[in-house]
């Protein structure tokens, strides 16, 4: 573990009552060994009946992440290390994607989101930014 890293058993309640969502790795992070155990889907369940935001965060291809923002109970996945991200409309029942690039280079839209996360879960916050 790293020595700037606390345990997690070791966050305050007072912090963690502020908390809104989960950012998380996939590979050997949430898997082991290739796959997923029980109690980390069974986490995600919980974390999101509790009303946590969940977000997905690989190298993995496309391909993975649509299967994965369909059936995992996410709000989002970013694929190929941060190129896209896709969610699930539940009312659409359709999956939407951004790809940061084309987003920021497109004649339609003129921003797009940056997450900025910081020490204290309350100045954490979606940053729009404008793209000439």
């Amino acid at each position: 573990m790293h020595d700037n890293i606390a345990p997690i058993e070791n966050i305050s309640p007072d912090l963690l009552q502020n908390l809104q969502g989960v950012l998380f790795d996939i590979d050997d992070t949430f898997t082991t060994h290739g796959r997923i155990p029980a109690c980390s889907l069974s986490a995600l369940w919980d974390l999101k009946n509790a009303g946590l935001k969940l977000i997905s965060v690989t190298g993995r291809p496309a391909g993975w992440c649509d299967h994965i923002a369909r059936m995992w109970p996410l709000d989002g996945v970013v694929g190929e290390n941060g190129a896209f991200y896709f969610w699930l409309d539940e009312k659409e029942r359709k999956l939407k994607t951004l790809d940061r690039i084309q987003q920021a280079h497109s004649s339609k839209s003129k921003y797009f989101f940056l997450t900025v996360f910081f020490s204290s879960p309350s100045k954490s916050k979606m940053v729009p930014l404008i793209c000439g």
